[in-house]
């Protein structure tokens, strides 16, 4: 590490377990671009396969200035909090373990963040392995804005690619440990967290520029199966914690009720899944 400048921007990856493809992902990381001083912390979440001690060796081999933080506690809200206490960035960013950023990635999310209006932003999120099932990905070319307190409905922006400002993580607080995956409730951090931050006033961006390549390597039926259950069982605990609010409760409960479709039998599951979910993050917030 040679730099020990004030970092303008803080990238988080959080893994658990997963070493080749953290390997990988790092691999392309830590050869981005950037015109400002930048920070990467990797949260290591309990792995049990190497990965902490390979992600320590690589510390002092980079001119990048790499923190590695350990979260023992399984649940990749727990490590993305985690990540979020060791980062020191105006702007932090966050990508997943398998993706892989365009070179001009760091550089884009500066860009973003130029316009002083703009206080969070999702990116496009491309698959990067054309064998691998065509879920899981981001692919609009069309900028969407989200005025504050505006609802946002799951997949408008993915915790694959994100990013806040300092001003943003200061209000909205942590990312909740009862979404996510290692939780009961399996996925929905990511958009939890992005309509929080809609809620607290703040104006939020899909710019198409900034890209990652998601490497998912899902390819089988039961691999899809289990990927949209997970979805559908965090939609739904989502629209539950937010249906307990005064201020989001009404915009929730039309949103839910204008995108289910009862029609079908896989429509009936879905919803049958979203309840499940539902009730899981009530049971965990109040029957716990």
């Amino acid at each position: 590490m040679t730099s020990h400048a004030k970092e303008r921007l803080t990238l988080i990856v959080c893994t658990r377990n997963r070493f080749p493809s953290l390997r990988a992902a790092l691999a392309v990381i830590l050869g981005l671009q950037c015109r400002a001083p930048w920070q990467l912390i990797v949260v290591d979440n309990g792995s049990t396969d190497g990965t902490w001690q390979w992600i320590r060796s690589i510390q002092s081999k980079t001119s990048v200035r790499v923190d590695v933080v350990s979260e023992p506690v399984v649940g990749l809200s727990r490590a993305r909090n985690a990540g979020l206490r060791h980062a020191r960035g105006d702007i932090v960013a966050f990508t997943d373990d398998d993706c892989y950023p365009t070179q001009s990635y760091l550089n884009d999310i500066l860009d973003v963040f130029s316009f002083p209006s703009i206080d969070y932003c999702g990116g496009r999120v491309l698959l990067h392995d054309p064998a691998d099932l065509r879920i899981s990905t981001k692919t609009s070319t069309t900028p969407e804005l989200f005025p504050p307190n505006t609802f946002i409905p799951a997949g408008a922006m993915m915790g694959a690619n994100m990013a806040f400002s300092r001003r943003v993580l200061e209000v909205i607080g942590p990312f909740d440990v009862r979404l996510g995956a290692g939780s009961v409730t399996r996925s929905a951090e990511d958009i939890d967290f992005l309509f929080r931050a809609s809620c607290c006033g703040f104006t939020g961006i899909y710019s198409p520029t900034p890209t990652v390549r998601h490497h998912h390597g899902r390819r089988s039926n039961a691999d899809l199966h289990t990927t949209l259950k997970a979805y559908d069982i965090g939609r739904g605990a989502y629209y539950a914690k937010h249906l307990c609010k005064r201020q989001t409760n009404r915009v929730i409960l039309e949103n839910w009720y204008r995108r289910t479709n009862l029609l079908s039998d896989a429509a009936i599951r879905r919803f049958l899944r979203e309840l499940r979910g539902a009730a899981s993050y009530l049971w965990n917030v109040f029957g716990s």
